[in-house]
């Protein structure tokens, strides 16, 4: 599987969490959390990571550490954030997803970097298939078209929003894969 895209550029903060699949326990025992956090702690002290992460909560790292407790379980007990996840990637206002897709621009034909990482910004499937153009059969053709070609939907993914059967939506790929390259 390749590695997700990491969007990289000056100033930037990154998260970095420790958890299992389905919230499941990621150590072994009492013994193996005391060594994790014996060389995480190295390695905050090796790089000086206080200043970067905690130190954004408290001056001191007793208060810091109190506070970034308060923090993770605030958000546990809050609503999930990843339902606003764009691209796979990327949290934010509209204006922060803009300004972050520029940093995918020309990548959406690598393929080893995730579809849903190529596409960022793309429109909903609901804004594809307006009334008008559902009424028009040579534009929703267009439209499936584009949403799989374009904005990097799967033809399932058409097939299901249509309420077509994804046999139909390959048959609308190809005569159109057809007509442009008469």
């Amino acid at each position: 599987m390749a590695r997700p895209l990491r969007i990289v550029f000056p100033g930037a903060v990154y998260h970095i969490t420790s958890r299992g699949n389905e919230r499941k326990a990621i150590f072994w025992d009492a013994q193996d959390h005391d060594a994790f956090l014996e060389i995480l702690h190295h390695v905050i002290t090796r790089y000086n990571w206080f200043c970067q992460i905690l130190g954004q909560l408290a001056s001191d790292r007793k208060t810091a550490e109190e506070a970034y407790r308060r923090f993770v379980e605030d958000g546990i007990a809050a609503e999930s954030i990843w339902k606003d996840l764009k691209g796979q990637s990327i949290l934010g206002g509209f204006g922060f997803v803009e300004k972050m897709s520029d940093h995918v621009k020309g990548k959406e034909s690598i393929p080893e970097i995730p579809k849903g990482q190529r596409f960022i910004n793309r429109p909903t499937i609901e804004s594809l298939f307006t009334e008008e153009v559902l009424r028009d059969r040579r534009a929703r053709d267009e439209r499936v078209f584009e949403a799989v070609e374009k904005h990097g939907y799967t033809q399932r993914e058409v097939a299901d929003h249509l309420r077509l059967h994804f046999t139909s939506v390959s048959r609308i790929m190809r005569t159109r894969e057809t007509m442009s390259t008469k």
